[in-house]
């Protein structure tokens, strides 16, 4: 599945990357401009960093009183979240260890403890954690359920590495600490597409959350799931503007040791050139990310011509990602796993999937979701772009 690109930078980024390069402009604003501004940062996870950078540079006392005491409450609502979070993960890893295994931190996690300053500064909903072996993946479930985390969703049966790259969020209800297990990243392990992937966690980095071992990607590894999971994974929402913060924080911190020539490699192998190439013009346009000149533009040049767009947006591209998945698909248990739990999902599912159908049996809700899927199909059948 391609990419969804745009050359158009969201016209809202230019207000967020005004506040991230310049964090004195915050003073400039009237109190009305000054309260959006802040819910947008907030909105966006970009406020931790403006945050930091004004007590950085020496700004904070300049501001008003009532000002820094907003911030100040802000700035407190994410050092809480994190007081919660990582020593809760510290217990985890604790019980993994014992259970000889160690999980390779992604997204928000890995970031948060390699590329800021600290990890406050990145806000996340939840805790990525890959391992690449699914007996691994499946054994880590399994420890984080018999600790009390309880899934999230509903079980749909069948094979779940055929459709996705994750097993069900387990959450916490006590504290809301949220953990996601992966057995790959962006493709399910049980698609084709899904062993191209395996570059990228050829050099993992060690990490080290507060004594206790982990894994994370390479920072050119890093660069290429991060755009990847915001502009293919996630293309039919709009971009995520704090996937441009964490490549920029990557190149910030990285300077000059980070590969460029690796990173060429990597998004070449996996597919993923076009959302990299995209991801770093827009990281260099608005936030001033070193990027060497011309190498966005010639790895953009590196796919398909034609490829990375597709006219499908929201559900339908959604739907489309679901058949190439099925088309995709490794082998015909997997395939049929894959058809499996789109057609006959337990009732208790069929029940929430539509409560507006309260009144009907669930013998009765088959027959209306075929139709409903079937409608859908035809539908990206007749809408569909290169895909």
């Amino acid at each position: 599945m391609r990419t969804l690109l745009t050359s158009n930078i969201p016209e809202i980024w230019t207000e967020l990357a005004e506040a991230v390069r310049r964090p004195e402009s915050l003073a400039a604003l009237d109190d009305g401009a000054f309260a959006a501004r802040v819910d947008l940062l907030r909105d966006h996870a970009a406020l931790p960093m403006v945050l930091y950078d004004l007590r950085q540079e020496g700004l904070w006392q300049a501001l008003p009183a009532e000002r820094r005491a907003r911030l100040a409450q802000e700035e407190g609502r994410y050092k809480a979240a994190a007081a919660v979070l990582w020593p809760e993960f510290e217990g985890i890893l604790d019980r993994l260890a014992d259970e000889g295994l160690t999980p390779c931190l992604l997204k928000g996690a890995h970031a948060a403890l390699a590329f800021y300053p600290t990890p406050h500064l990145r806000p996340m909903t939840d805790v990525d954690a890959l391992f690449t072996d699914l007996g691994e993946a499946e054994r880590a479930f399994e420890v984080l359920k018999s600790m009390g985390y309880e899934e999230t969703a509903i079980d749909l049966g069948g094979d779940p590495w055929a459709t996705h790259h994750e097993l069900n969020a387990l959450m916490n209800f006590s504290t809301g600490v949220t953990i996601e297990v992966h057995g790959s990243m962006i493709y399910p392990p049980k698609d084709k597409r899904a062993a191209a992937l395996a570059c990228l966690w050829e050099d993992m980095a060690e990490l080290s959350v507060n004594g206790r071992k982990a894994h994370g990607l390479s920072p050119e590894a890093f660069v290429v799931i991060t755009f990847a999971h915001a502009l293919v994974h996630h293309a039919a929402e709009p971009p995520k503007f704090q996937a441009l913060l964490d490549g920029a924080q990557v190149l910030r911190v990285t300077e000059d040791a980070f590969r460029w020539e690796r990173l060429a490699e990597l998004s070449l192998a996996t597919g993923f050139a076009g959302a990299v190439s995209q991801g770093l013009r827009w990281t260099s346009e608005l936030l001033g990310s070193a990027v060497p000149e011309g190498f966005a533009e010639r790895l953009g040049e590196t796919t398909d011509q034609g490829g990375d767009r597709t006219r499908l947006t929201g559900d339908d591209y959604n739907n489309a990602r679901f058949l190439e998945t099925l088309r995709q698909a490794e082998s015909l248990g997997a395939k049929v796993s894959i058809v499996r739990r789109l057609t006959f999902p337990p009732g208790v599912w069929m029940r929430a999937r539509y409560p507006e159908k309260a009144g009907w049996s669930v013998l009765a809700l088959y027959p209306y979701r075929w139709a409903d899927q079937t409608r859908k199909v035809f539908r990206v059948i007749r809408g569909r772009g290169p895909v």
